[in-house]
């Protein structure tokens, strides 16, 4: 299936696998009123299917090969919050959140853990370019509360503070952060 020969070519090419982060994410912007289908697809596609398609091919082959296994998806704070403009995308991360916790659930008996890094805005080549060209944060108010100022502050966040939460929830190391180990959240700066 989708995702199982990446997941084996990094076996290979390792020679083992201890460690898979999904990173993949993309965001269409617009009102609810104004997505359409195809749209809201590509959204739950790109931030949603595809995170299901590599996690589930990891956690088969860590089962497989009876190996342990570290799996880390990188969410988004629009998953766990509502942010106008960015509902597709926000419902879908907010689903990836779901997946994350199930899968933690059924794959812990087999060694493999399962966490999410979930930043709110973030500074990357991609956005970058689309703020330049005018497809990202074209609809920003000019002093409300979705300000072009309020944004720029939010995106003083580094990527190496995302990577560097990655690192830690991937190391081999067991952590337990409280009894149940559920949905534990933990700010990072």
């Amino acid at each position: 299936g989708e995702g199982a020969g990446g997941v084996a070519e990094a076996r290979r090419a390792l020679a083992g696998l201890d460690v898979v982060v999904n990173i993949v994410g993309g965001a269409s912007w617009g009102t609810l009123l104004e997505l359409d289908e195809e749209t809201w697809d590509r959204d739950f596609s790109t931030n949603l299917k595809h995170h299901w398609y590599v996690a589930r091919s990891a956690a088969r082959s860590w089962i497989e090969h009876e190996s342990a296994g570290a799996l880390c998806m990188v969410g988004s704070v629009s998953g766990v919050f509502s942010s106008a403009n960015h509902g597709a995308y926000g419902a879908a991360k907010a689903a990836l959140l779901s997946l994350v916790r199930t899968a933690a659930e059924e794959w812990w008996p087999h060694d493999i853990r399962v966490n999410a890094v979930v930043p709110g805005a973030v500074r990357t080549p991609r956005i970058e370019a689309g703020w330049a060209a005018g497809t990202v944060w074209h609809r920003l108010d000019e002093d409300g509360p979705q300000s072009l100022a309020k944004l720029v502050k939010e995106l003083d966040l580094p990527r190496d503070t995302v990577m560097q939460a990655v690192g830690w929830l991937a190391r081999e190391e067991k952590i337990q952060i409280e009894e149940t180990g559920r949905g534990r959240v933990i700010s990072v700066w």
